[in-house]
């Protein structure tokens, strides 16, 4: 599989409408900490599959289907350290697809991803708790679904290493294209819609199959 440029790296996404833009800043990589959970299933072979953060994993979970409004998700994880948002504030942007975002915030990371009442009052951001430790983070204007994290990270993992899921298909279109940013993961899989899962892994060829 490619593997993700040594150097250091960007990758910026963000909302339909632009009122919600984030930008990853990847360091070299050296300096990126390898996914420390084994729960989720390797994609091909184990040993050829880099482990270091960020991470694209295909995700079969229904709640996150149902929420998504998709038939599969997929997700990139990265480290909250590498994250900035850039949010456009409500008295500033026309709501639809060619409003010109103004007037941008930039506040720390946490506010956003917790939704704390001045940037849910002034900003585009809203939140929804999927449940008690989850907090999802989508755009009120247009409605893209934009982040997934756990309210308690993993046990002893300090705030410098813990980590925010993007919704792949959030990010700008160039980097959707990056043959090195593909899945290396699945999750979930045995919640996953049968034709689904099938179409994954022997291609769409089974959607023209006779049914027996």
């Amino acid at each position: 599989m490619s593997l993700l440029p040594k150097e250091s790296f960007v990758l910026t996404g963000g909302c339909y409408c632009q009122a919600i833009r984030y930008t990853v800043s990847v360091p070299q990589a050296s300096e990126r900490p390898l996914r420390e959970s084994d729960e989720h299933a390797v994609i091909g072979d184990p040993k050829k599959t880099n482990n270091a953060l960020p991470r694209v994993e295909i995700d079969h979970c229904s709640m996150c289907r149902r929420i998504q409004g998709s038939v599969v998700l997929v997700w990139v994880m990265a480290l909250r350290s590498w994250v900035e948002f850039s949010l456009s504030q409500k008295s500033s942007l026309d709501p639809t697809p060619s409003g010109i975002p103004k007037d941008r915030l930039a506040p720390p990371i946490m506010d956003v991803l917790n939704g704390t009442p001045d940037i849910l009052e002034k900003t585009y951001v809203s939140k929804f708790s999927s449940s008690e430790d989850v907090t999802r983070i989508f755009c009120s204007a247009c409605g893209t679904n934009l982040t997934f994290r756990h309210n308690k990270p993993e046990k002893d993992t300090p705030e410098d290493k813990q980590t925010v899921d993007f919704t792949f298909g959030s990010l700008d279109p160039e980097y959707q294209e990056w043959e090195c940013l593909k899945p290396v993961e699945k999750a979930y899989e045995e919640f996953g819609i049968g034709w689904v899962k099938r179409m994954l892994q022997e291609g769409e060829q089974v959607l023209f199959q006779e049914q027996t």
